[in-house]
Order: structure tokens, then sequence, then C-alpha cells
């Protein structure tokens, strides 16, 4: 969590609302350049500890809460071994009656996540994690993104087309076991027995020319309706989208593919701005051609409000679940929120509030990806753990609806930089025992 604003809201709450006999004053309407430079800290349950630096330059002009620009840069490393390089810049007003989002980062993360495809079709075990190697399930990767996403008014209020692009140059390897058990000593070394992902790779699950990753270039194009009050965190209003995407195999012809997909979210006030039932669902499916597995995981949409955009499971989509534990051609979402806050203060000249959410989070594989298993065969030592040992890898079931539930905490500084903490907790042992996420923004 940023210190900043932790010993800010100390200090705040202290003359808010939270006490008998002081009252918040109305908002300060920004005008100008406000500027943030601060640590990043924060806590994700798939990455570790994160620590960095940040900082999110805002430009108000005469329609504050919303902003006519944003610049937002990066710079942070998780304890698991993830690192993020970022810039991100937002507009309404550099090209005029067109809303503008341009985000260019690179991503590490040394032991990212790998179940296997299509949800409860793919057996998680902990005792393979705890026999086996503790990195059973993971894979190195490295990311590099840039992506531009446009919307122009239409000629019905509201709607807008949408277009657009996303790069993404991928390097996919084993865990580098040698580099985390650099200066550890003999009992805390990892194992280095194979991994799913290797396992997959000898199997042929995963093929040859997708071994290693790839370009990927979407070309992207549709319609968007939004009615939202403001931007960062609405009130009321409606927020949906229809897109589709398609890679022509300008950058590799092995991976030619084609997508579609559509978000509906919808924000419902309870009472007034202060409590806001929040909903969105999401579908998304590949259409034609050749999707490679490290694209399934890509999650579409039309504005990137943190550095990935990945599901399902984790912070992004299913919060609690463990990350990409639900991976297919296609799938569904939802998500629900009931939003409250509790009180509003001034600080520094800054307007601040501070608030909650309950949330219900779920969802699963509609279009399963083909797992050919003509080539599987189990090593011998995995028959000390089952008797029919191929039951630790493969289920034989289609997926089902994975769920977790749980609560959030919020602070927020001029209603758009909004420190968010979320705990969640899944419904079911196979999807994970629960995680706290601690970053930016609400989720939708």
């Amino acid at each position: 969590m940023n210190l900043k604003i932790v010993s800010v809201i100390a200090l705040g709450v202290a003359q808010s609302g939270l006490y008998p006999g002081i009252c918040a004053a109305d908002e300060i309407k920004k005008e100008g350049l406000n500027v943030g430079v601060l640590p990043a800290i924060s806590f994700d349950a798939d990455l570790g500890f994160q620590y960095g630096v940040l900082s999110n330059f805002y430009i108000y002009g005469k329609d504050y809460p919303q902003f006519d620009h944003s610049l937002y840069l990066e710079a942070s490393r998780y304890t698991l071994g993830s690192q993020i390089l970022r810039l991100n810049y937002s507009s309404d007003k550099l090209i005029k009656n067109v809303n503008l989002n341009y985000d260019l980062s690179y991503i590490t993360n040394q032991t990212e996540t790998f179940y296997g495809f299509n949800g409860r079709g793919a057996v998680y075990s902990k005792l393979l994690e705890e026999q086996e190697t503790s990195v059973f399930y993971k894979t190195d990767r490295k990311q590099f993104q840039t992506r531009l996403d446009l919307t122009f008014p239409f000629f019905i209020e509201h709607l807008n087309w949408y277009a657009g692009f996303a790069y993404y140059n991928t390097k996919i390897g084993n865990v580098d076991i040698d580099k985390l058990n650099k200066n550890k000593s003999d009992h805390d070394k990892i194992s280095a027995n194979k991994t799913l992902f290797e396992y997959y790779k000898t199997w042929g699950i995963i093929t040859p020319n997708e071994q290693n990753g790839s370009e990927i270039l979407y070309l992207k194009g549709g319609i968007t309706y939004d009615s939202r009050d403001k931007k960062s965190a609405p009130n009321k209003g409606v927020w949906a989208d229809l897109v589709f995407y398609t890679d022509p195999g300008l950058t590799n012809n092995s991976f030619a593919h084609s997508k579609l997909s559509a978000t509906y979210r919808q924000y419902f006030p309870v009472i007034t701005d202060k409590c806001v039932v929040a909903f969105r669902a999401h579908y998304q499916d590949l259409l034609s051609g050749t999707e490679p597995f490290y694209a399934m995981n890509l999650f579409n949409t039309t504005l990137l409000r943190s550095a990935t955009s990945q599901g399902l499971g984790g912070f992004n989509t299913i919060r609690g679940v463990f990350r990409n534990r639900i991976t297919g051609h296609g799938f569904v979402l939802s998500n629900l929120e009931l939003r409250y806050k509790f009180t509003t203060f001034q600080l520094m000249k800054q307007n601040f509030y501070i608030g909650t959410n309950l949330f219900v989070d779920g969802g699963k594989v509609t279009h399963a990806a083909t797992v050919d298993k003509t080539n599987v065969t189990i090593p011998a030592g995995f028959s000390q753990y089952n008797t029919n040992p191929e039951t630790l890898f493969f289920s034989g079931e289609k997926d089902v609806w994975h769920s977790s539930a749980g609560i959030g905490f919020k602070i927020a500084m001029n209603q758009n930089f909004i420190v968010s903490a979320d705990y969640g907790k899944p419904l079911s042992k196979d999807d994970g025992d629960g995680g706290l996420y601690i970053g930016l923004n609400y989720l939708f």
C-alpha cells in the first residue's frame, strides 16, 4: 500500500466525519496539474510483496473529477520474482472528441502460474507441490506489451466506435531453478524435479512451435456504450462493449486467429453516491484460427486498468482463486460488488474518501482447449501418490463454475487515485486457499 497515502489517511480520519462533531467540508474543485511521486508498496497473493516507485500526473480542466490528461509511470518488483516497468497515458482532450488510452510495459515473472487447461479438467494437487517441487505449477515468462485504445463518438448519445491494437512479445521457459536457489541454504533450496509445464511439453500437449512464446498483434474494432457519470469509480450508468479482434499472422503466421469479446457493466446508486451496486459480465471466445496457449489468458478489455489484464483467476477477475487457474479458448465471467463510502474529508488541499466493498466473483471455461493425451506417459514414480497417477493431472471432467467471495477496503484521493485492498476466498479448495491483493483502482 502507498505509504504516503497511509500517513495522510491516518491524519485525515481524525479530521473527518468518523468522529462526533467533526464534518467533512465540500470537495475542493481541482484544476491544473496534480502530481504524486510515491513508493509502490503492495501485496498480491500470487506475486508476493511489491516494492518500487510510481508516479501519477493529472491535469484537471473544468470537469473535475474527470481529468483532461493522466500520465502514470511505474518501476517495481515483487518478492516472488516479477518485475514491472510501465507507462500509461490517458486523455479525452489530446484529440478532440476522442478518448485515448496508450500503454507500454515490460513485465517479467520468474514464477508465472500454469495449471493446465480447461479449469476443473486439469487437476490441482497440493501434494505435487509438496513432494515433487514447490514450483510444480510455475513457468518463467517475460512479456513486452504495447497497446492503443481509441473511442470515437457515434451519432447516438453515449454510443461510440472503438478501434485499437495490442502487441505482445512473450517469452516462455522453464523455471530457472538455479537462479531461484542462489544464496539459499540446502534446506531451503527448491527441488529441480520437472514442472507441469515441462511434462506438457514432453507429452506434446503444448506443441513445439508454441513452447517458447512468440509475438501476437491484435487489431481490434467494435462499439462501446458509456453513460457513466465518472470514469474511475462510477455511481451510476452503463459501460458496455462488443469487440472483434484478430491476429492476421503478420508477426507469426503459425498463430493467425480471431476472437470476440462482450462486456456489460452497470452501476446502481442505492443511497445517493454513498452506496453503489456494481455488476460486470464478460464473455470472450475464439472464433477461428490457431490460438497459442499463452494467449488464452489474455483478458480482452477496451481500457487497461492495471499493468496486466489476465484471467481467469487472480486480482483482475476472480479474486482468491489461483491466478490463471481457469484457462481455455472461451470463458464467461461475472463480478458483483456492493460499494460503500464511510466518510469524506480534506487534507493538504486534497479530497479523500474511505470506503469498503463486498464482492462475489465467478467464471468458467465455455470453449475447451484441445488436450491431446496420445503421448501421455506418467512416470512410474507418481504411482506412490495415487494408484491411477493420471488422475493427478487430468480429471476427465468438463469445467464447472468457479466462485469466490470477499471484502475490500478503499482509500481514494481526488476520486481518481484509489488505493485498494481486496481479500477473496474461493468456495472450492481446488481453486486455492484465498488471496489478498493490495494495489490501485476498483476492479471495474
